[in-house]
């Protein structure tokens, strides 16, 4: 229940993972791997635990064990990618935490990876021209930032989404994401501005972009100041 309730951290990759993968994070539900134009949602399914519970009453023979196997339900990969988005996009963890990962697996000390560290935060530095992405974590839900430098076009954020059944904008704003393990909600987007010191709302909301992708529909605002 302890390890459930820490916030959203981000590990380095650093060998535990495919050198694809950036940095990744592992929370109830789900492992997240951020890569340098996706983020990949690998989604435990709620079957797989009750299969496991009916695996661990029922008597295996050794030779069942793999027919055991087959038969639990696959995870579910949701794939969140950046269309267009700049693949060689400086990425750094942002807010070091005191804490470290560890991976000792086999008996090569040599293969181990230890000491990995762990951050509060991962940027994406210039992933569109003028836009930065930041990803982090409000106790264990991902979210994101996209933060628009003055002059940039915030319309050439342009999000796909694979490995899902279909989505639905609700009545309330909320971007629904259907998936074979259920449903992933993404609140409805805030945007703003400041000004000297006080932060200026702008209306924004999701807009359908073509088959399973998405972009913002953005109100008025300077294109003078950050957004």
């Amino acid at each position: 229940a302890n390890y459930e309730s820490l916030p959203l951290s981000f590990e380095l990759n650093q060998g535990q993972s495919h050198r694809r993968v950036k940095f990744l994070a592992r929370t109830q539900g789900y492992v997240l791997f951020l890569t340098a134009t996706e983020a990949v949602m690998v989604l435990d399914n709620p079957a797989t635990h009750r299969k496991g519970k009916e695996d661990r009453d029922a008597p295996v023979h050794s030779n069942d064990q793999t027919s055991v196997e087959k038969s639990r339900p696959p995870r579910s990969i949701v794939r969140m990618k950046l269309e267009g988005a700049n693949a060689a996009s400086q990425i750094e963890g942002l807010e070091q935490l005191p804490t470290t990962s560890n991976y000792f697996a086999g008996d090569d000390p040599s293969a181990w990876h230890t000491n990995v560290p762990n951050y509060a935060r991962v940027k994406y530095e210039q992933v569109y021209p003028g836009i930065d992405m930041i990803y982090y974590g409000n106790q264990q839900r991902l979210e994101y930032d996209f933060v628009v430098a003055p002059g940039s076009n915030p319309d050439s954020i342009q999000i796909a989404f694979a490995g899902i059944r279909d989505y639905e904008i609700t009545g309330l704003g909320d971007l629904l994401l259907h998936t074979p393990a259920g449903d992933i909600r993404q609140s409805k987007p805030l945007a703003y501005q400041e000004a000297n010191g006080v932060r200026e709302q702008v209306a924004i909301d999701y807009v359908p972009s073509g088959v399973n992708r998405i972009g913002f529909q953005i109100g008025i605002y300077d294109p003078a100041r950050p957004l």
